[in-house]
């Protein structure tokens, strides 16, 4: 039996490419840490460094599920392959009255980067959750720290994976965090079950639209509209885009949608 292809996303997060910034918006936190092991089991094995800055518990928990994939996390450490920095020590580097700096920035990030080449490893992964950390009580100041980790990456070229813990079928996290979020980025990756939240989504528009043509054109506009520079599964699309469209019915739909999901979308 040959081997089963990786999904889109799988071979986003498996082989990204240089400059890619990526996004896992999450309920989920098993799904992160399976997440952030693969993408960075892939680079280690492949002769890639891999610098990860998040939370103490996460940390832990990420270097113990590499381990359980077969990675030897205290080999890669002890050779510079493999830094993991704690995320409100680094932040703690760069920002300035409540928002980050900057020149701080680049000075707090780049020698990390340094220190991983003078070690011999040109390619590097990076993932990043200091974001996260901002969002809930200075979300502005987290889209402005997306938008520092974007301008090194155009000078840097090295792929980034962020990281939100939110629910992108909360009507609050859904209408207002998640449209900023993924536009900030390059790639979305799916939100839980990508299948069963696409089939909930479908559900969900028939049901406040009907099931006559009028709602296949709809649902066609709404995956095209606005000509989305990132890319991210469809159902994601067309919520973000029947935000624009018609607010008031993209929280309709989003309410229906978690409900559908909710219950298996069966």
């Amino acid at each position: 039996m040959s081997p089963i292809a990786p999904t889109p996303w799988q071979s986003v997060v498996d082989s990204p490419a240089a400059g890619d910034h990526v996004v896992q918006m999450y309920r989920d936190p098993q799904l992160l840490v399976e997440v952030v092991a693969r993408y960075g089991h892939q680079g280690l094995v492949t002769g890639e460094a891999v610098i990860v800055i998040a939370t103490r518990e996460h940390r832990g928990t990420f270097a113990r599920r590499l381990s359980a994939l077969g990675t030897d996390v205290p080999a890669c450490t002890r050779r510079g392959q493999y830094v993991d920095l704690d995320a409100e020590e680094c932040l703690a580097l760069f920002m300035v009255d409540g928002a980050p700096d900057r020149e701080r920035f680049f000075g707090a990030i780049t020698p990390y980067l340094e220190h991983v080449r003078h070690a011999g490893y040109e390619r590097i992964r990076l993932y990043g959750e200091m974001v996260e950390l901002l969002r809930p009580a200075a979300f502005a100041a987290a889209m402005r720290l997306e938008e520092l980790w974007h301008e090194l990456l155009e000078t840097e070229r090295h792929p980034l994976l962020c990281a939100y813990h939110v629910d992108t079928l909360d009507r609050h996290d859904g209408a207002t965090a998640v449209p900023a979020i993924a536009r900030r980025h390059s790639h979305v990756l799916p939100a839980d079950d990508a299948d069963r939240f696409e089939l909930a989504v479908e559900r969900a528009f028939l049901e406040v639209f009907g099931t006559d043509a009028d709602t296949l054109l709809l649902r066609q506009l709404c995956e095209r509209h606005g000509a989305l520079a990132t890319t991210m599964p469809t159902a994601q699309a067309v919520l973000l885009n029947l935000d624009e469209l018609m607010p008031y019915l993209g929280d309709a739909v989003r309410a229906a949608a978690a409900h559908h999901y909710r219950v298996g979308a069966r």
